[in-house]
């Protein structure tokens, strides 16, 4: 038996605590896009960022034409500008694009799944 830190290499993108209370942090209904989306993972086994069949990206699977979309709508609002690698960043995006009634850009949202 051994102690596996959180910030070990090996399992580092798998178990992130910090990550996992932002999402913790989160609507229910956005909870379960994550989970449906990439069972709440960000990283592949070899520690690339896990990418869907169209071509999405990460623990929120974001296609770049819609994450420039949306950053574009924060700057209007005059938020910061977020990276689609960056797994943090995807958290806060979603969370945003839930607070602004823009849900129904995830295909796994559903209106009963709601609040």
């Amino acid at each position: 038996e051994r102690v596996i830190e959180k910030n070990d290499p090996h399992i580092l993108g798998f178990f992130d605590y910090d990550l996992w209370l932002e999402i913790l942090k989160l609507p229910k209904s956005a909870q379960e896009v994550l989970r449906k989306e990439s069972g709440y993972q960000h990283y592949k086994t070899d520690g690339s960022v896990i990418r869907g069949g169209a071509g999405e990206y990460g623990i929120a699977q974001i296609k770049r034409s819609s994450m420039n979309w949306f950053n574009q709508k924060r700057r209007e609002q005059g938020l910061s500008y977020l990276e689609i690698l960056n797994p943090h960043d995807q958290i806060e995006l979603i969370d945003w694009a839930f607070k602004n009634n823009l849900q129904h850009h995830w295909s796994t949202w559903t209106p009963s799944s709601s609040p």
